[in-house]
């Protein structure tokens, strides 16, 4: 966690025990957000987001490791090359979902929810520079390539943006509201 970033959202406590050791605690006193996906909706997203970014992952890999001209030039080999920074980035969004339905502190949300719809949002823009980048390469090659690896290569990334579509798609009924402490205490 990135202390520096949501430090206005802690209280440090120091307290000295019986030793004579101080001893500091963090009491987190930011906002507390929730989500509009019911406990089963929010494993099922869980679940949904963690199985495709492994197959975006695998498919965009494999992708690479076949032998055709078009990953020997540069407009498709960088936005090929630069989908893993983000790639890696939303894995480790979906690896921070929780798991139950509860009151998320706002580190938990940015670093799981909003990571993955932005990344997830900049990975369909690079694989479709990266499409673009292998179509227009057949286009200007037609009769110098071999065909069959050309098109393997494209209907991977194709597939590995038909998921992360999928995952774009999956989050449109995901609502992220601030609880209102005012209300809760109201309530109670």
């Amino acid at each position: 966690m990135s202390m520096k970033k949501y430090f206005k959202d802690y209280e440090i406590i120091s307290t000295v025990d019986e030793n004579g050791k101080e001893k500091e605690t963090k009491i987190y006193k930011g906002d507390y957000f929730e989500i509009s996906l019911s406990n089963d909706n929010l494993l099922h997203y869980k679940r949904l987001c963690l199985i495709l970014t492994v197959a975006i992952l695998l498919l965009h890999t494999i992708g690479g490791t076949i032998d055709n001209l078009g990953m020997r030039n540069f407009y498709v080999i960088l936005p090929y090359v630069i989908v893993f920074l983000p790639l890696v980035y939303m894995a480790e969004g979906v690896l921070k979902l929780p798991k139950e339905k509860r009151k998320y502190k706002r580190e938990e949300v940015e670093l799981s929810f909003k990571r993955i719809k932005t990344t997830s949002s900049a990975l369909i823009v690079l694989f479709g520079i990266t499409l673009i980048g292998e179509i227009l390469f057949l286009f200007l090659n037609l009769g110098e390539v071999q065909i069959w690896s050309e098109l393997a290569f494209l209907v991977l990334e194709g597939f590995s943006a038909i998921a992360i579509y999928m995952i774009i798609n999956s989050q449109r009924d995901i609502l992220i509201t601030k609880i209102d402490e005012n209300k809760e205490n109201q309530k109670k």
